[in-house]
């Protein structure tokens, strides 16, 4: 059996973080969608992944789906040096304000992992031990800009895959 492996910022399609003012935020709708608007985008986005995992599950794959990292929305390494020098704040993400932005795809995740099996891997777990998400271990950044780890990142999550290769 081989392991499928989805990641993506998952609730990026559902509500980008940072909106830019002068556009509209995307849609998303497919054959079954009956208008578009912000509720019709979750449904659509439901059913598409839906559709993704029978798919792969009925071929015989494993599905395993990594949830989104927190997003910070600042550059981490320039924040943290900012930060040395006495200027700015503090950007790491709340555990609070992470969770209740992955709401509505954990949700999701919960329902696929009931009804097909899939494994969730949550890197919260890892990255938010306290109420705020961590951006920085031993003195270096996790992060190598907004939203994606960099490789000391990367191992923090590694508890998170035991087993799954």
């Amino acid at each position: 059996m081989k392991t499928v492996v989805l990641a993506s910022f998952w609730a990026a399609a559902l509500a980008p973080f940072r909106p830019d003012p002068g556009r509209s935020p995307a849609l998303l709708r497919d054959d079954a969608s009956a208008e578009a608007s912000a509720a019709e985008t979750l449904r659509a986005f439901d059913r598409g992944l839906e559709r993704l995992v029978a798919a792969l599950t009925a071929a015989g794959k494993r599905v395993v789906i990594v949830a989104s990292v927190p997003e910070v929305g600042v550059d981490v390494p320039e924040s943290l040096a900012r930060l040395a020098q006495g200027l700015g704040r503090d950007p790491a993400p709340t555990r609070a304000s992470y969770l209740e932005r992955q709401a509505a795809t954990f949700r999701t995740f919960a329902d696929l992992a009931a009804r097909y099996g899939v494994r969730v891997v949550y890197p919260h777990e890892a990255l938010c031990a306290g109420e705020r998400c961590a951006i920085a271990a031993d003195g270096l950044p996790l992060y190598f800009d907004a939203a994606h780890l960099n490789v000391s990142g990367a191992l923090k999550l590694r508890p998170l895959f035991a087993g799954l290769f």
